[in-house]
């Protein structure tokens, strides 16, 4: 288990904390998020820190943004890379609680993408 999963985890609990589903099934997703929250705090703590240090700024000391994103400093990309990666691939504790495709099944879709980001905390999708 990694601080990028937990990221993900995150990205689609906050799609899905508002589905109505089995109070059996809503709990192990809160306790899932219970166990994960001050992971995902300091990921996204750090990921602002790594960003302002790596973006550019304007004459204003703001960040300068591109489409969606941002733009980062000239030959910096490798550097930002690196550091995204060595945060992102930080070791944490497993799930106490892990859902099952049963758990999944019937409450309503989801993405590919989406189950992907909970592989790490479903039983029968790990290993």
């Amino acid at each position: 288990m990694t601080l990028s999963n937990v990221d993900a985890f995150f990205n689609v609990y906050e799609k899905l904390k508002t589905i109505k589903m089995p109070i059996r099934i809503a709990y192990k997703y809160a306790k899932i998020a219970s166990q994960y929250r001050d992971d995902y705090r300091f990921y996204q703590e750090q990921m602002a820190v790594i960003l302002n240090e790596f973006v550019e700024k304007d004459e204003n000391g703001q960040p300068v943004k591109t489409g969606e994103g941002f733009a980062l400093k000239k030959d910096s990309m490798e550097q930002f890379s690196n550091r995204v990666q060595v945060l992102a691939s930080q070791k944490i504790d497993d799930p106490i609680s892990q859902l099952t495709l049963e758990d999944l099944d019937g409450w309503g879709e989801i993405t590919p993408s989406e189950l992907e980001s909970l592989i790490p905390f479903t039983t029968e999708l790990n290993g």
